[in-house]
Formats: C-alpha cells, structure tokens, sequence
C-alpha cells in the first residue's frame, strides 16, 4: 500500500500467502504521514501459510509440515459452555519457539520462518 501527496510518499507491505477463494481481511490506517496495515490472523490463514510453504518447499519435510499442522490445531481451544475458541498463548508461544527451532535445523527456509513467525505474534499479541 502506498500514500502519496504533494509533500510525502509512504509505503507499507503485508507479506502472506493465499489461496483460490480465500479471504484474507487488511486494515490500513492512515494518520498523519504514516501508513500502517494489519492483517488479520486466524486458524484458517496460519493453516493455509504452512500448506502454502510445504508447496512452494519453503517447509522441506512431510514430517515438519505434518508437526506444524497438528501444533496449529492445538493451539485453538474450544469453551463449549460460551461455544467460543480461544487462542492458547502459551502453546503458541511454544510453537514459535518450535519454528525457530525448524529453521535453524534447516527444516524450513527463511520465508516460511518469516511467514509463520509473523502469524503466530499476531496471534499472540491479538
């Protein structure tokens, strides 16, 4: 997303991965002279990022892409009393730990480190 006026440029870029008939919801606020987008987190898009980077061979093993789903899963627990789910931080902590991990053993490339570092603080932080 770029703002341009008489006097300023910015620019600001949402990185991610999509796929047919996915919607992935961005909010971009501009105030002042910044420009800021956010784009929404949910199970269905951490999902489709690690079956994205397993695709593309950014995830290099069927083991490490295997493990990434089942983690992702656990992360969401369900309140059947308030039929709500909530994200389990501490899990998703874990698993962002576990990333780090992948990457450096060489399990997943820097892109998909990237890509599923960004979903899971989103996660965490929203």
């Amino acid at each position: 997303t770029t703002y341009i006026s008489d006097t300023i440029s910015t620019t600001t870029t949402v990185v991610g991965t999509t796929i047919n008939n996915q919607i992935t919801e961005v909010n971009i606020d501009l105030e002042g002279n910044n420009i800021s987008s956010d784009r929404e987190i949910t199970l269905e898009v951490l999902i489709n990022d690690i079956n994205q980077s397993y695709v593309l061979g950014w995830i290099k093993d069927k083991n490490t892409y295997d493990y990434l789903l089942k983690k992702s899963q656990d992360i969401i627990k369900y309140d059947n009393q308030s039929n709500t789910a909530k994200i389990d931080k501490k899990l998703t902590k874990l698993l962002l730990t576990d990333i780090e991990s992948f990457y450096k053993k060489g399990n997943i490339t820097i892109d998909a480190y990237n890509l599923l570092k960004t979903d899971l603080e989103w996660l965490i932080n929203n």
